[in-house]
């Protein structure tokens, strides 16, 4: 595999500081901020297909996914920005230059949920010590943008 896949993989990791300090500062990420990522990857992802190294079947599992993604934002599960991101992830990140693998949806989505479950388990923890009882509130909401990075991360190092 070529440096495609890799610019790939880094485009995703060098917005990671972006949307995090977004989702911390303002609590929104607003649409705008999309079109770089966008920009750079689409191209980049089509040469791929074009030349025949990545292969149509290929997106399917990252199709799923952002059905998946799509459907709890409709259910009000997770919010736009939150969307926006997990799609650029499952679209882009189908395979590791790191580690050579393919379908990276499916372990991204694993540590995911796992990071999802210590977030709560964080929020929950800190409302505790604090007095607020046994609950999922924090100020302003959960910013997100810090669980799916810390997938992100896992997937690309570990997966």
């Amino acid at each position: 595999m070529d440096i495609r896949a890799w610019a790939l993989i880094l485009a995703l990791l060098i917005y990671i500081p972006i949307v995090c300090y977004k989702d911390w500062k303002y609590r929104e990420i607003k649409h705008d901020v999309w079109i770089a990522l966008g920009g750079v990857c689409s191209p980049i992802l089509l040469s791929l297909f074009i030349t025949g190294e990545y292969q149509l079947w290929m997106l399917i599992i990252s199709l799923v996914s952002i059905i998946i993604y799509f459907m709890s934002m409709k259910l009000h599960v997770i919010e736009g920005a939150d969307f926006m991101y997990l799609m650029f992830i499952s679209l882009f990140f189908i395979y590791n230059p790191i580690s050579g693998h393919w379908f990276m949806a499916l372990p991204f989505n694993i540590f995911l949920i796992a990071t999802t479950f210590i977030t709560g388990f964080i929020v929950m923890w800190s409302n505790l010590i604090t007095g607020k009882g046994l609950s999922f509130e924090f100020k302003d909401g959960i910013p997100m943008m810090f669980p799916i990075s810390a997938a992100l991360i896992l997937t690309a190092v570990l997966a």
